[in-house]
């Protein structure tokens, strides 16, 4: 690619691909690349790199300034040089989801995931409060259940774990103060502080920053916990494995966790119907303490 031309890149839609793609950005950005055009609905997640200019969901010019580095216009598939995406190699086997968007994008060197989000000041106080409130408990930030995808068509169901599976993993940490998160209609599982429907995009964020440990499913949380290097547990619905759909039965732990394959102690990747769930989320957070204490 060419440094001086005029690039314009994209993701998919969702927030957890923005977050993907602002750690590509930050490595171009890095490399020189000063004419970029990024296509997101969530300039947010890209505040931290510097824009230049910024137009929202409406094409309405939000943020016009001399300096900056790059200009974010709303996702559009049109038009677009760059994509950075990981759909397109869904079968190919070795690499996860993340390395599929750099290696889309044309990108051939290893990129180490970062995102400099800025936590809230009010959620940071919170999270503070929290922690001194129980001490010697872990802070769990936990999304709550939510359609696969943020689909409304019933498209990628099979993705959901049970709210069983869910239960189990929490039972299984030690000392804990759980959090729950999200938007939608909240599942039944027990937390200490219920914020389903109560926070905002850079709230849910800050919140995620601030856990000891992410639990959830498929979603956001990846990318995120990725890119902050935090403790992550995902469980898989079983039934996607025998699903109709190729793209869905290509969703697995293997295929989109960063650290399954360049370091196994951060993230556990678990399936909804897996007998001796408990006993693994248990070896693995043993594995965390050993590695922290070394």
């Amino acid at each position: 690619m060419d440094k001086n031309k005029r690039i314009r890149i994209r993701c998919g839609q969702g927030i957890g691909d923005s977050i993907y793609l602002q750690a590509v950005v930050h490595d171009l950005l890095r490399e020189g690349y000063s004419n970029l055009e990024v296509c997101t609905n969530y300039p947010e997640i890209f505040a931290h790199l510097n824009p230049r200019k910024v137009y929202d969901k409406s094409n309405k010019l939000v943020l016009d300034q001399k300096s900056g580095s790059f200009d974010i216009i709303p996702f559009t598939r049109s038009g677009c040089h760059v994509i950075a995406h990981y759909t397109s190699r869904k079968k190919i086997a070795g690499t996860c989801q993340f390395e599929d968007c750099y290696l889309t994008a044309g990108w051939t060197k290893q990129i180490d995931p970062k995102f400099e989000f800025k936590i809230p000041e009010k959620v940071a106080s919170h999270a503070k409060q929290i922690r001194s409130d129980n001490p010697g408990k872990l802070l769990v930030v936990y999304q709550s259940l939510r359609p696969a995808m943020g689909r409304t068509d019933g498209f990628g169901d099979e993705l959901v774990p049970s709210e069983d599976s869910m239960k189990a993993v929490l039972s299984s940490l030690p000392a804990h103060t759980v959090i729950k998160i999200g938007q939608g209609d909240p599942d039944s599982i027990h937390c200490d502080l219920d914020l389903v429907n109560k926070t905002n995009l850079n709230e849910s964020l800050g919140y995620f920053c601030s856990a000891d440990i992410i639990i959830g499913q498929c979603s956001l949380i990846i990318p995120l916990a990725e890119c902050r290097k935090i403790p992550l547990i995902i469980v898989f619905g079983n039934r996607i494995r025998t699903s109709e759909h190729p793209f869905l039965r290509s969703i697995c732990p293997e295929k989109l966790l960063l650290r399954h394959r360049r370091n196994g102690n951060l993230e556990l990747g678990l399936w909804d119907d897996d007998q001796n769930l408990e006993h693994h989320v248990k070896d693995w957070e043993s594995g965390l303490i050993h590695a922290h204490q070394n």
